[in-house]
């Protein structure tokens, strides 16, 4: 797992056909993330999957093709976006 640039677009590359978690992703970077905490940031922790708020650990978020995952630490966001144009092939 891992990403390009500054998009954020996650890539999931593996040859065995399984399910990963977002809390695999920030796992590699090194980043805590649990319902409570976002790196060092602990407090009140929001987050969304395609514009719906969703409640629990985020780090426990099965991956799938073109979700739009938007977390915040602190408040949150005016606008949470819903959905992401993705780049033909991705």
């Amino acid at each position: 797992m891992h990403v390009h640039d500054t998009t954020g677009v996650i890539h999931v590359e593996s040859p065995t056909q399984r399910d990963f978690t977002l809390g695999q992703l920030f796992g590699e970077w090194g980043v805590k993330l649990t319902a409570n905490c976002v790196g060092r940031y602990c407090g009140h922790v929001k987050w969304w999957v395609n514009g719906k708020r969703i409640t629990g650990d985020p780090a426990q978020l099965i991956l799938r093709s073109h979700q739009e995952i938007a977390i915040a630490a602190g408040p949150p966001p005016l606008v949470v976006p819903k959905s992401y144009k993705f780049p033909q092939g991705e």
